[in-house]
């Protein structure tokens, strides 16, 4: 199975597709939420993850708009899936928090 994703590689949306399609599936970045979802049409990918929700900063509108262009070319939500982020904040040792900027 191939799935696309907006991002690079290491970006939560592939941390989502392992964890909803598994290991083995193939991954596919693209420049844009757009560009994802036109591949699952043009069927060169057989799905997508799109963000359209994040907890920090609300609605992901490019990826609710490409969603719904998605839906209105005949394409199909299958489901949702919620992944946890945890952050980490990496600086060289000696280094304070008051210095980093």
């Amino acid at each position: 199975m191939t799935v696309a994703y907006q991002g690079e590689p290491g970006a939560y949306s592939e941390a989502v597709i392992r964890e909803a399609f598994g290991p083995e599936a193939k991954t596919v970045g693209f420049g844009t939420f757009a560009g994802a979802v036109a591949s699952v049409h043009r069927g060169e990918a057989d799905a997508a993850v799109i963000p359209v929700r994040n907890s920090q900063t609300g609605a992901v509108e490019a990826g609710a708009e490409a969603v719904a262009d998605g839906l209105r070319a005949g394409l199909q939500s299958r489901g949702e899936v919620v992944l946890p982020v945890r952050h980490v904040l990496l600086a060289l040792p000696g280094v304070s928090r008051g210095e980093i900027r």
